[in-house]
């Protein structure tokens, strides 16, 4: 049988659930802490050259250094352009009494002295509160090297490497987190549920303010892998995406947002906890890249789900974890058709409703035969068991008529022919993949002495009494149905359809053999092309069962 595992992502929590597995967590990709993206802001690097952080220490006495001018007043070197001597007396030394000197460090009256200590424009005086690179300015929020904040949050940077996880959703980690436990991570979630486009993201705008119908979605899960994790959501700030990659979801984006520390409503929805603390990222930059080298789909999924062991319960969860963004994007479109739709785990929902994001997945029925392709019932008591492959049979060991009623094909064939001699017996046999003996019961047609098609089997493995599931698979349904093709020579040559249901096996006996033994059976079931069926893989089925032309 088809493994069919539904599996929810909740990005608030990102717990994912596999058929069996409904707590594990998702390990995130590359979590180098070891980031080289930090450019050298000290204020003692003596490289003149160095753009991001250009010399600031005022000793430097190369007079032609234009981030670092020369202001000493005390350089002899006439030629010095940014102290020029302006006294008309001495052509070197300046004159402290000349008040049209505009670099005389003892005029207090001139505004354009960059080192008057009550110059409001200047860069370097500390108790300037609109200087924007003042590491000790308390009120300036966007400043990256201030280690305090002005409304006491908790300033953390990001790793750098994020994971794009599914079309619009990327995951990352809080780079050397002072957060919680220092011994567990910290996941960064970042959510563009509409288009996506190269542009500038508001987080504080109405629509983003709450997380159930955001938009452009930031959240941070304090200790992910503790029992009681915090949780913050955004307040304000902005995500400015650049480079964004239609086609494996990857993009690069600036963030600089302020979170607030959130509570969780039985809706899953984030709420602003009163009281609650505060963080702050300021320009932290995320490229989020999915394997590029990887081409899995949504059907590489569903192939490693159904190859899983029922021994290993977190296989399912695996196959989708570790697929590329395209794949499990696909994987969601499938699931959240489905979920609209109503579907449950419902395959044949999915086709009807779903049928694009269907054959997306990989589940892709030949179109030349209807599903279902038949329904039929099944009543018949059998008091006679006939030997294996028996050459001769008395019509008192049979039953006169059918024990299987119905349809099937695409025109709706009846499988009863008014006009022929329909018969059914019990006998011993074997069947395609079973080497073992096992019921059969059968159901055979003739016309004008000879025998026609098609020809309905039911095969057994049962010992006792009991409700069995009807279907293929390793004889764990434990009965099955077919509607099947036989040449003159009494050679099978393809099936019809096979059938999915339930029966009741009223009467069987444990120690069956031939001669007098009593079975009965009663039931119904859908009938399916081998060819167009959604709960097995259509591949395995045309080798164990060659399916015959459309009828």
């Amino acid at each position: 049988m088809k493994k069919f595992c539904l599996i929810f992502v909740i990005f608030a929590l990102f717990l994912f659930a596999g058929c069996d597995d409904a707590n594990s967590k998702i390990d995130i990709p590359d979590t180098d802490i070891n980031d080289t993206e930090n450019p050298d802001n000290d204020n003692n690097d003596t490289d003149n050259n160095d753009t991001d952080n250009p010399d600031t220490d005022k000793t430097d006495s190369d007079s032609n250094d234009t981030d670092n001018p020369d202001t000493d007043n005390s350089d002899s070197d006439s030629n010095d352009t940014d102290n020029p001597d302006t006294d008309n007396i001495d052509s070197d030394v300046p004159d402290p009494d000349d008040q049209t000197n505009p670099t005389d460090p003892t005029n207090p009256d001139d505004p354009t002295n960059p080192t008057d200590p009550t110059n409001p424009t200047d860069p370097t005086n500390p108790t300037d509160p609109t200087n924007p690179t003042d590491p000790t300015n308390p009120t300036d929020p966007t400043n990256p090297t201030d280690p305090t904040d002005p409304e006491g949050c908790t300033r953390i940077s990001l790793n750098p490497n994020f994971f794009a996880y599914t079309k619009g959703s990327y995951l990352g980690q809080v780079k050397n987190s002072v957060l919680g436990d220092a011994a567990l991570y910290d996941l960064v979630i970042i959510e563009l549920r509409g288009n996506i486009e190269n542009t500038e993201y508001d987080l504080s705008s109405a629509e983003n303010s709450n997380y159930a119908n955001c938009k452009e979605c930031l959240t941070i899960t304090q200790d992910y892998e503790s029992e009681e994790p915090t949780y913050y959501f955004q307040e304000s700030g902005t995500i400015k995406v650049s480079n964004y990659n239609s086609s494996n979801y990857g993009l690069k984006a600036v963030i600089s947002a302020k979170l607030v520390e959130t509570e969780i409503d039985e809706n899953g929805n984030l709420i602003p906890l009163e009281g609650g603390a505060c963080i702050r990222i300021v320009s932290e930059t995320a490229n989020a890249m999915d394997n590029s080298g990887k081409t899995e789909t949504c059907e590489n999924i569903m192939k490693c789900m159904d190859a899983c062991s029922e021994s290993n319960p977190d296989c399912p969860g695996y196959c989708y974890i570790q697929s590329t963004a395209v794949a499990r994007t696909q994987y969601e479109d499938f699931f959240q058709c489905g979920n609209q739709e109503s579907c449950g785990n419902d395959l044949y929902c999915y086709w009807e409703h779903c049928q694009e994001e269907t054959k997306i997945c990989g589940i892709n029925p030949d179109p030349a035969y209807k599903m279902p392709y038949g329904e039929v019932s099944i009543n018949g008591t059998f008091n006679y068991l006939h030997a294996k492959d028996a050459t001769e049979m008395s019509y008192d060991h049979m039953i006169s008529g059918p024990f299987v009623t119905g349809n099937f094909g695409n025109n709706d064939t009846n499988l009863v022919d008014s006009t022929a001699t329909i018969y059914s017996y019990a006998a011993i046999g074997n069947f395609e993949d079973d080497d073992s003996d096992n019921i059969v019961l059968i159901q055979m047609t003739t016309k004008d002495g000879n025998k026609q098609n098609p020809v309905v089997e039911f095969v057994t493995t049962a010992t006792a009494p009991g409700d069995f599931k009807l279907g293929l698979g390793d004889w764990e349904t434990g009965a099955r149905i077919f509607v099947s093709e036989y040449d003159n020579d009494g050679n099978r040559t393809c099936y019809h359809a096979f059938g999915i249901g339930d029966v009741t096996i009223s009467a069987i006996s444990s120690d069956w053999a031939t001669g007098e033994t009593t079975i009965t059976v009663e039931g119904s079931a859908k009938l399916y092309s081998p060819k167009a069926n959604l709960d097995y893989d259509m591949d395995d089925l045309a080798l164990k069962f060659p399916a015959c032309d459309p009828e």
